[in-house]
């Protein structure tokens, strides 16, 4: 199975919520606009004209001039995605296990539970992300390791992000990379994007 070819989506043409409705080909916009929202570290500059359009207000307090703001704000705007107590969404921080089972588990609520709960020693019962966690191990995106730890507040590399995105989208691990799925985010591109990259039907 491959990938769709990605086709350019003027941002300015749907608002948020209806861009994370809407899917085509084999990956969901949500799928996309979870990875991209996770790898707004890897950024490009906007156009500036493309910086000028308001498209909607803000609900974080550090992304409105940010390249992934319309991903990140429709995460947001979607329930997907929430930002810390002081308004803000650290758009270049990093993300840990636990952030990123709760980011998806809420991307991909009909996904069926096919493990038995987990009782990882380092996930006790007030731990904040333990219901995310335990839910995103019973379908199988992530995992525990060998010592029967999860390690909630490590961060998650790109290359686990994509493994997990791609087994949400019931795709093959090996079939997906970064610079398929999120051209404007790869390592390796800079130049300016004005457009977020949808799957072509």
């Amino acid at each position: 199975m491959h990938l769709p070819k990605p086709l350019c989506l003027n941002v300015s043409s749907l608002t948020p919520a209806e861009a994370l409705r809407k899917r085509k080909g084999h990956l969901s916009w949500s799928g996309y606009a979870v990875a991209i929202a996770l790898f707004a570290p890897f950024s490009v500059s906007l156009p500036s004209q493309a910086q000028d359009i308001p498209l909607y207000s803000s609900q974080f307090t550090d992304t409105q001039t940010h390249w992934a703001n319309v991903c990140i704000e429709g995460l947001g705007a979607e329930g997907l995605m929430k930002g810390y107590p002081d308004g803000s969404f650290k758009p270049d921080g990093t993300i840990t296990r636990a952030e990123f089972a709760a980011v998806m588990i809420k991307a991909f609520p009909d996904a069926l539970k096919v493990r038995k709960t987990p009782n990882f020693s380092d996930v006790g019962a007030g731990f904040w992300g333990r219901s995310a966690i335990a839910t995103a191990y019973q379908i199988g995106f992530l995992s525990g390791y060998p010592d029967n730890t999860f390690k909630p507040n490590q961060a998650i590399t790109r290359a686990q992000a994509m493994v997990v995105i791609a087994n949400a989208q019931q795709l093959s691990p090996g079939e997906m990379t970064t610079e398929k799925v999120i051209p404007a985010c790869s390592s390796t591109l800079r130049t300016p994007q004005r457009f977020l990259i949808m799957p072509k039907a």
